[in-house]
């Protein structure tokens, strides 16, 4: 019997990073979504996959994703789940750094919203789709990691706002949330693990002309099967293992997500 083709989605796929991934991804005989807010970008992607790798149009999807707030990302799981019964796994790299401060009609920082809230929305709503699947989310360098300062995230003055503190926060809190879902996303067999794609040693994951660096330390995590039910984990090269700092603990990690929370029931 022929097995069924594994189904990876990748959030944030029309540029820097997430292009690099889903160009990876492609190069092995899957099921890919992918999820971009540029219908003309994401058009010039699918094409580049169907002339430079095996995958069909039957194996290829690009759905348009607003993920900037999260009515956005409710409606678009909708429609994935009228689509789809299973994702076996989902990458969320989703993220950009504005230098400036803009705040969304929720009233959430634009750069939390584009580098955090995307991901805490991403897994909420696409969790049923995901169940006995993998949720991949984008660390930095390790040395980034472990000296960063591990806070609740603080309101910036606008005369005075640089997007790369923000930014930081949100880096801080895409591993809080793993260390936080890793124990309930157990109930339903989904792995939780963050990694290092090693596209630059700043903090800055975003950015293009990174082709050089790029290793496939996503497409690893998301298919094979050595990997299967390790969770809540940080992952270097070759998926090494990478201890985290003890200021990352699950005590901090409860405390934020419910911070988390409360920011989203102001919306």
């Amino acid at each position: 019997m022929r097995s069924r083709k594994k189904r990876i989605l990748v959030a944030g796929a029309i540029n820097g990073m997430g292009r690099l991934v889903a160009l990876d991804l492609a190069k092995h005989q899957i099921e890919l979504i992918i999820l971009g807010d540029d219908c003309i970008k994401g058009q010039e992607l699918c094409n580049e996959i169907i002339a430079s790798s095996s995958l069909t149009h039957d194996d290829l999807f690009y759905y348009h994703a607003d993920l900037s707030s999260e009515a956005n990302v409710r409606e678009l799981a909708r429609e994935l789940k009228r689509d789809f019964s299973h994702i076996d796994a989902m990458i969320v790299t989703e993220g950009h750094i504005y230098p400036r401060k803009y705040v969304t009609d929720e009233g959430l920082d634009r750069n939390l919203v584009a580098n955090y809230f995307s991901h805490y929305w991403l897994i909420q709503q696409f969790r049923p789709l995901l169940e006995g699947g993998r949720i991949l989310i984008p660390a930095s360098h390790p040395r980034i990691v472990n000296r960063s300062k591990v806070n609740l995230p603080t309101e910036q003055r606008t005369d005075r706002y640089r997007g790369i503190i923000a930014a930081r926060q949100a880096l801080v809190a895409r591993i809080l949330l793993m260390r936080y879902l890793n124990q309930p996303l157990k109930k339903y067999n989904i792995t939780i693990n963050v990694f290092n794609p090693k596209v630059s040693s700043r903090l800055s994951l975003f950015f293009a002309n990174h082709s050089e660096e790029h290793i496939n330390t996503a497409s690893q995590l998301a298919l094979d099967d050595d990997v299967e039910g390790l969770s809540g984990q940080f992952f270097g090269d070759k998926k090494k293992m990478i201890k985290l700092s003890k200021n990352y603990s699950l005590l901090k990690a409860e405390e934020f997500y419910q911070w988390s929370k409360e920011q989203n029931r102001r919306i």
